[in-house]
């Protein structure tokens, strides 16, 4: 029996960097398959609730949420990207006293602010409705669904604990079935019984509270399957609150950004230009927001991840992880896009009525914004990694500044399409300042050229489908078949990128002409 020859270091290094971008993907596609049958459920939801509802109705019930959504952020406290970088790391450390710490002191904070804004709200009704909103129904629809903040805010520490602790496949049953299912019986009352906005805000609050419990199930399940139960007692509870809000407290910064991104301009929306603004500007977010579901889905992996593998040391792995994640969203999301920018005008008004013709051009905005700050939004992961969270805050600072200026200036004048303007600006300035920040802190030592010239492509495709159908005659069936082809560009140039013969081997079994993929010797 011969020896099988030792691997050197660099092979060693090579080897659990593609086993990690493996296991990585291959997960992360678990939920982004989850995610399209939850975007099928959630497009279900959004087309009932525009469709069966006033434009003005569905613009107050819009206003609603979005107050929430900002409350929801503010409740985070920063806790939910600081769980999902203490817990994993403690973990790997074997420190499960601070790993359970970490896990009570997040949610105990999470639900005591989120409680308190409620608190505050309901209180201060008179001054909200005196000051800052312009329809009383809004005022109304608010005052219900407020109660959906702290809920929102525990679910978003919930989804990073099912990703720290759970497999895949519970993420994948909790995020994108269980949550879109109870909002599709939220809205069945529209259909059958007629009902009005305020019976949906109501049902809207009571499907929170069952998606909530579901989440508490599920975990309490999770843990004492792993045996991990047993850290949670009082005496082996470590809370390590220093390293915890020294690490969460600049991270406020993004869960403000993301308040001033989208929240804010529905606000500011509201107060310049009523419901029917907000109408305008909301009833197609969701749409160009799809532009984002595979990365969505990769992010919730990709932290804990590369956590682990800067508790390990393995820096080069975090290098390659990057990369390939990228080049996988960009392509992966790239049909979508086009379809968003090129047919945009048929998308909205078959969706949402000619009420809501007006918002094509809101749309095509904001598909562009979202498609490229997800492509490189995954920076802040990175940065957060190494720690540099002092870096995040200022770039989220400056950030938050230019959108307050932007949002001002660019809805009180324009409505709706200012709105969907000042949004892909903000959304563009924070990923390119970190990116400036992880060059030069020289967080990413290595280039993958193969991406950059992937990207390359991707541009000069996205021009051409644009331009084209113009100049051959602007019809659907044009604008498709320049998105059909131009996809099918990109995909065959980056199939080197992608790696797929070693991140699914089993699909090269249906490629023709291509070799079997080789297990690795043991």
């Amino acid at each position: 029996m011969t020896a099988l020859p030792e691997q050197t270091p660099a092979q060693n290094d090579v080897e659990n960097s593609t086993n990690a971008t493996r296991k990585l993907i291959r997960g992360s596609s678990l939920l982004t398959f989850g995610r399209v049958i939850a975007i099928v459920l959630n497009f279900v939801v959004q087309v009932i609730t525009v469709r069966f509802l006033l434009k003005t109705d569905y613009g107050a019930f819009a206003y609603g949420l979005s107050i929430v959504s900002m409350g929801a952020s503010f409740a985070l406290f920063g806790l939910g990207r600081t769980l999902n970088r203490f817990a994993p790391l403690f973990q790997e450390r074997r420190e499960f006293g601070r790993m359970a710490g970490t896990v009570v002191l997040s949610l105990c904070c999470v639900a005591a602010i989120g409680s308190g804004l409620v608190v505050v709200v309901l209180g201060a009704q008179g001054f909200i409705g005196a000051t800052l909103v312009h329809d009383p129904l809004s005022l109304s629809l608010l005052l219900i669904l407020i109660l959906l903040a702290p809920l929102k805010a525990l679910d978003s520490i919930f989804e990073e604990m099912f990703a720290t602790f759970a497999n895949p496949r519970a993420l994948f049953v909790r995020r994108h079935l269980v949550g879109p299912l109870l909002k599709l019986a939220c809205v069945l009352p529209l259909i059958f019984a007629h009902s009005d906005v305020r019976l949906l805000a109501v049902s809207y609050v009571i499907g929170g509270f069952l998606g909530t419990g579901y989440s508490v199930i599920v975990l309490w399940s999770v843990f004492k399957k792993a045996g991990l139960l047993q850290h949670f007692r009082r005496d082996s509870i470590r809370i390590p609150a220093r390293q915890v809000f020294g690490f969460s407290i600049p991270l406020m910064s993004t869960d403000l950004l993301v308040m001033a991104r989208l929240s804010l301009v529905t606000v500011i929306l509201e107060f310049c230009h009523g419901a029917l603004g907000v109408a305008a500007f909301r009833a197609v977010l969701p749409v160009a927001r799809l532009n984002t579901f595979v990365a969505d889905s990769f992010r919730l992996l990709f932290s804990p991840a590369i956590s682990r593998m800067f508790a390990r040391g393995d820096v080069s792995s975090i290098d390659r992880v990057y990369w390939r994640t990228m080049a996988w969203i960009a392509v992966a999301t790239f049909p979508l896009f086009l379809i968003c920018i090129g047919l945009s005008e048929f998308v909205t008004v078959t969706l949402f009525g000619s009420d809501y013709a007006d918002s094509a051009g809101v749309m095509s905005l904001l598909a562009t914004g979202f498609y490229l700050s997800s492509v490189v939004g995954f920076n802040n992961e990175i940065l957060k990694a190494h720690g540099y969270v002092g870096r995040i805050f200022l770039t989220d600072t400056l950030t938050i500044a230019i959108a307050i200026v932007l949002h001002l200036t660019f809805v009180s004048a324009w409505g709706a399409i200012g709105a969907a303007g000042s949004t892909v600006a903000v959304l563009l300035i924070r990923p390119l300042g970190n990116q400036i920040t992880i060059y030069r802190l020289g967080l990413l030592r290595e280039l993958d050229w193969g991406c950059l010239r992937l990207f390359l492509l991707m541009l000069q495709v996205t021009v051409v489908a644009w331009l084209l159908p113009g100049q051959i005659g602007n019809s659907i069936i044009n604008h498709l078949l320049t998105t059909v082809v131009g996809s099918l560009a990109v995909l065959t140039a980056a199939l080197p990128v992608l790696d797929i013969a070693n991140t699914f081997p089993e699909v090269m079994r249906f490629v023709p002409f291509s070799k079997p993929v080789e297990a690795p010797e043991t």
